[in-house]
């Protein structure tokens, strides 16, 4: 706004309802013994994509949850 207040979505009394902030773990990957054969590495390689995939996975189910509750709450508001 211009005058430098902020607007507000809710009303002043409407109870806000977020989601508390959980910290995932980092994606971890193990390190590989230097000389280990090039089977091991691709296997090492493989793995932390997977888990990198299903960590984006559930990124993103989370994203599209939290955007349905919004639309719900944007529609009984309409």
């Amino acid at each position: 706004p211009e005058d430098g207040a902020f607007a507000s979505v809710t009303g002043e009394d409407d109870e806000q309802v977020h989601e508390p902030y959980i910290p995932s773990d980092p994606l971890v990957i193990p390190s590989v013994q230097p000389g280990a054969p090039m089977e091991t590495i691709m296997a090492a390689l493989v793995n932390a994509i997977n888990r990198q995939g299903d960590f984006i996975l559930e990124q993103n189910q989370r994203i599209m949850a939290q955007n349905q509750r919004l639309a719900a709450v944007e529609e009984s508001r309409a």
